[in-house]
């Protein structure tokens, strides 16, 4: 249970950084104008739909553990994509690749997270007030939140040119022992 709610929290950790960074990144990196940033945006969020019927057909054939763990690695190799290497940005379809997969297996990180959290609840957490809902709910709140505080500590402590590799680096850490975690 406690790693379901750990997965809610990272995905959502993860997922808040790279949506709140990505217009700045977009934008210095590639001198992306706001409109095309906002159409990617759309896109994107757009795309989440058929990605989510897709993880229903695979949720009739797949363990959940199995899917969670699979997102998580996809998730890991689009942060690697999005990583800045030698101090040099990645190059635009790479990072534009790392962003829609880490937003993408995020949503479905998501859906495979509540179903198996709610197949593996106690009872005792079903029944109360303080129950499973409640707690993916203030997991999935708290993600985000650190997720945007960590954007913006990074953007004052080190200003935007070192600002990308310095999170996509921090985002790595999270989802590392969330794969330790899950492969146990």
């Amino acid at each position: 249970v406690w790693v379901t709610i750990y997965a809610l929290f990272t995905l959502k950790f993860v997922q808040q950084g790279t949506l709140s960074s990505f217009p700045e990144f977009a934008h210095n990196f590639y001198a992306w104008t706001t409109g095309k940033i906002g159409v990617f945006l759309c896109v994107a969020s757009l795309a989440m739909l058929p990605l989510n019927f897709v993880v229903a057909i695979l949720a009739a054939r797949y363990s959940d553990r199995k899917l969670l763990f699979s997102c998580e690695a996809l998730s890991v190799a689009g942060l690697l994509l999005m990583l800045c290497l030698n101090g040099r940005r990645p190059l635009l379809p790479s990072y534009v690749c790392g962003a829609l997969l880490v937003y993408g297996t995020t949503i479905a990180m998501e859906s495979c997270s509540m179903s198996l959290l709610s197949k593996k609840i106690p009872g005792s957490m079903r029944r109360s007030t303080c129950n499973a809902g409640l707690l993916a709910t203030q997991a999935g709140s708290f993600g985000r939140f650190l997720g945007n505080m960590a954007i913006t500590l990074f953007g004052a402590l080190l200003g935007g040119g070192h600002l990308s590799a310095k999170i996509v680096l921090f985002d790595l850490v999270f989802f590392g022992t969330l794969l330790a975690a899950t492969a146990v």
